[in-house]
């Protein structure tokens, strides 16, 4: 099959976007209908961002209305977001009274904030992103416990602690709030997840008249896999109005699971909730109108998804996987 530079992109974002015979398809789709260019403005927008968006896109032959609906769609964020004044933090600063002994004063993430004079926060879905060891997962903690939630993950009401083991990075951090309070919020941590689940099933003992699980899916998060666990969580205790700390949620879920999620924060963003989520997954920080932060040795800078690291690893990996695979394992 001979394709032009626009419909190898095509395939080549399709690819990356769900398996090979579907892939196929949709492309085939998209050259049938003339559609190349508007499935490419779709994706990349974010009108399409699941497999059944795609598969219902494709069935669909008259393009001129999915444009009119993308069009009033994005009238209907910008309405509603305006210049996001309303987010609930709206800047991160830390004190210049941090001690040097504490392991997280030379991270290069505390650095780069505080050289900074703070971080401001612009879009109501803010993701951190860098290499290991830069200091995400320590700032996405201090950002949740100076706002008030359990350095183990869970609810504002979550009071649980199994082992003292998060840093004192709080006590010098300062958010700056905004005109609102919100509703309601969490802190989904992969690596404690456990601990809050555990918690609940301790509430559903202490008080079963409660029902603790009843926001949860109606069930233990115990008695799901890892990631059923997590999607539980996003998808049913979260909701709008709300401040969700996410710190590498992508660990538990697959390739699948993580495009779900990523629906899930979308659709919650656009009515009014704030997420910080620090991640390494490609898929994620292709959500739409989302703040990518890039922490380095060097500093931090807001950048386009196609800028990013993460991105061009993966598409010049999946792009041609034996090229690569000879350079690091070498010709045998």
């Amino acid at each position: 099959m001979k394709l032009n530079n626009k419909e190898k992109k095509l395939l080549n974002i399709l690819l990356m976007f769900t398996d090979e015979f579907l892939a196929y398809w949709a492309l085939d789709k998209a050259q049938e209908q003339g559609a190349v260019d508007d499935m490419l403005c779709s994706i990349e927008t974010g009108s399409i961002s699941t497999v059944e968006e795609l598969i219902d896109y494709c069935s669909i032959e008259d393009r001129r209305t999915i444009s009119e609906a993308i069009k009033q769609d994005n009238e209907k964020t910008e309405k509603r977001s305006g210049s996001f004044s309303g987010l609930f933090i709206q800047e991160l600063q830390l004190s210049g009274e941090i001690p040097m002994s504490e392991y997280y004063a030379t991270l290069p993430i505390v650095q780069s904030i505080w050289k900074a004079g703070g971080l401001v926060l612009t879009k109501p879905v803010t993701f951190f992103i860098g290499e290991n060891g830069i200091g995400k997962s320590t700032i996405v903690e201090a950002i949740a416990v100076s706002a008030g939630f359990n350095p183990e993950g869970g609810t504002l009401n979550f009071v649980f602690s199994t082992k003292a083991s998060h840093s004192t990075l709080h006590q010098y951090t300062k958010l700056i709030r905004g005109v609102e309070r919100n509703e309601d919020g969490f802190f989904l941590r992969a690596e404690s997840l456990y601990n809050a689940a555990s918690y609940l099933d301790d509430m559903a003992e202490w008080a079963p008249s409660q029902n603790p699980f009843k926001a949860y899916g109606g069930k233990s998060l115990h008695e799901q896999s890892h990631g059923e666990s997590f999607l539980a969580v996003v998808e049913n205790r979260f909701s709008e109005r709300g401040l969700y700390i996410l710190d590498e949620p992508e660990a538990a879920l697959s390739p699948m699971r993580q495009l779900r999620m990523m629906a899930t924060i979308h659709e919650l963003a656009q009515g009014g909730a704030q997420f910080i989520i620090s991640t390494h997954s490609p898929i994620l920080m292709a959500l739409p109108n989302a703040d990518v932060i890039q922490f380095t040795q060097a500093g931090f800078e807001h950048c386009s998804y196609r800028e990013t690291e993460h991105y061009q690893v993966a598409r010049d990996f999946l792009a041609c996987p034996e090229r690569m695979l000879k350079v690091l394992l070498g010709s045998h």
